[in-house]
């Protein structure tokens, strides 16, 4: 199910309705919006349903919703140092964990209010390298020191609070996923509609430009998938 193309302008409407004093239970309801429309959608199929939520990278107020809603948080990253301090940010937000500096901040606002009003947060479940540059079918060094960087922090976490992660008694390298940089194929995908398991090798037509899907390459991305879904 998509979502609205107006989420951004109706924010400030969701948050200042959360910040209602009456009825009392204004934030615990609006913070539970999208979980009643999970279960709700759940209820009405005899199916089995399981929900993926693509948050927006900044802790919107409908990300608050989204994050509420799910049992389990997949992290997406690029092998730099701002997704590594984005990584710091949202667990300290979530969980109040972390750097001290951050985390007394972040005890402030999200955490605090999701513990006061007995709100249950997902678990760390997966970190995804996503958009990987390859050199003789390996991330570059680059991207290993960058990556290394990254694991390192997260490993420093599950150290102190293993019960935050989804697969506590797992290492935490093995909840790292690694899929490689192939953004023709990824624009394909998204602008004509079609799953990328189905997506053929060869030239393609986009809005009048001639694109070249490459054999070698779009092999690799979607062995890089299937080995992400077989995460879950």
């Amino acid at each position: 199910m998509c979502g609205d193309n107006l989420v951004e302008v109706l924010a400030e409407a969701i948050r200042q309705t959360a910040q209602l004093s009456v009825p009392v239970d204004s934030y615990r309801k609006v913070i539970n919006w999208i979980n009643d429309l999970k279960d709700d959608l759940r209820e009405s199929t005899e199916k089995e349903a399981v929900f993926f939520f693509d948050c927006n990278p900044s802790f919107a107020v409908y990300t608050q919703l989204a994050i509420v809603a799910s049992d389990n948080l997949v992290i997406p990253f690029t092998a730099d140092e701002s997704s590594r301090r984005g990584i710091e940010n949202i667990i300290a937000l979530l969980y109040g964990q972390g750097d001290e500096y951050i985390a007394n901040f972040a005890r402030l606002s999200f955490y605090k209010r999701a513990k006061e009003e007995g709100i249950n947060l997902p678990k760390l479940h997966t970190f995804i390298s996503n958009r990987e540059t390859l050199f003789e079918g390996k991330p570059s060094k680059a991207f290993q020191a960058a990556n290394k960087a990254i694991i390192s922090t997260i490993e420093g976490l599950a150290k102190k609070h293993r019960t935050i992660f989804a697969y506590p008694k797992l290492n935490i390298d093995e909840r790292f996923a690694h899929v490689p940089d192939y953004h023709s194929a990824s624009i394909f995908a998204g602008l004509t509609g079609t799953p990328v398991h189905k997506i053929k090798a060869g030239p393609k037509n986009l809005n009048g430009e001639r694109v070249q899907l490459n054999v070698g390459p779009l092999a690799m991305y979607k062995n890089a998938l299937t080995t992400l879904v077989d995460f879950f």
